[in-house]
């Protein structure tokens, strides 16, 4: 009897060791993910502060690190895999790697969307889409802009990337050749900055040059010249006067002026660009300097019929 107590309690002693082993190796590998996770997350920050300081090439080994360990940790689709997946190929972008980046933007847009979350979705969404931009595949770029417009109006129609993602579409559309969709796309952006900056702010200014340049492309003299007077009452209104691009789109004007037979208002125009290019430091040889001292000479010669008239 004696005996069989004896090989229950070894039995006891061996079950309660085994389950004491079991849970320190537990709780050590519990320790030790805790570790490789505040690594990953450290090594990750770093990466981020490398590329806010366009150090991309010193952070791809922070984000491949990120993305080995995240991995071993949580699996190939956890979102944290998806945020170092988006970082990675937001850097191979920069770099000019726009295969290796397409790949790993479209791992994470998997992860991504399977989590639904809208704001990372559109974010991924958008570097798919600047990456074609810079290839030039426009018709691809302009199919990712939409997508993400399409989830940032989902999301909130007050985001402040909303009216900039509009842009690069409208952008897309001039590219494609789409004047009308573009200027379109230009209007809606236009819209949602005026709904949430003050009037003279530089971004209104810039869009509204933007769409200067596309109303005289598309043949609509009157809304170009709208556009551009407006784009200079905003930067004169900032105390540019010194500004090349108020000089270009008074170079315009005149032009425009000097086309309709307004020569006074052509002279007024090209005379206020030549001040605004010397003033910048441009010599005589530049050619804006030389042609805008051709077009002047000409606008101040008097018409014939004048000059018998008296």
């Amino acid at each position: 009897m004696e005996n069989f107590q004896s090989e229950d309690d070894d039995d006891a002693e061996s079950i309660s060791s085994s389950t004491s082993s079991a849970e320190e190796e537990d709780e050590r590998k519990r320790e030790r993910n805790e570790e490789m996770s505040n690594f990953a997350s450290a090594m990750f920050s770093t990466g981020k502060f490398l590329v806010d300081r366009e150090m991309y090439q010193d952070s791809i080994s922070c984000f491949e690190t990120v993305l080995e360990v995240r991995r071993e940790l949580y699996g190939w689709d956890d979102p944290l895999v998806g945020d170092a997946l988006h970082m990675e190929g937001f850097v191979r972008s920069k770099m000019g790697d726009y295969d290796r980046a397409l790949m790993l933007l479209w791992d994470a847009l998997r992860i991504r969307k399977v989590s639904s979350e809208p704001l990372k979705i559109s974010a991924t969404l958008r570097l798919l889409a600047d990456l074609h931009f810079s290839k030039e595949e426009n018709m691809h770029a302009a199919l990712f802009y939409e997508e993400c417009a399409r989830h940032l109006k989902e999301h909130d129609m007050k985001d402040p990337h909303l009216p900039l993602v509009l842009i690069d579409l409208a952008r897309t559309k001039d590219r494609l050749g789409e004047y009308g969709e573009s200027m379109n796309f230009f209007e809606e952006s236009l819209m949602l900055y005026e709904r949430a900056l003050d009037h003279d702010d530089d971004r209104i200014a810039s869009l509204q040059y933007e769409m200067g340049v596309l109303a005289f492309q598309m043949g609509d003299r009157e809304r170009g010249e709208s556009c551009f007077r407006h784009f200079i009452r905003i930067r004169k209104s900032k105390g540019r006067e010194m500004d090349e691009g108020v000089a270009n789109a008074l170079f315009v004007l005149g032009s425009l002026h000097w086309a309709t037979k307004k020569r006074d208002l052509a002279h007024d125009c090209w005379v206020e660009a030549l001040e605004i290019f010397k003033g910048l430091g441009r010599n005589d040889d530049d050619p804006y300097v030389k042609s805008l001292k051709e077009k002047i000479s000409r606008a101040q010669r008097r018409p014939i019929g004048r000059l018998f008239r008296g």
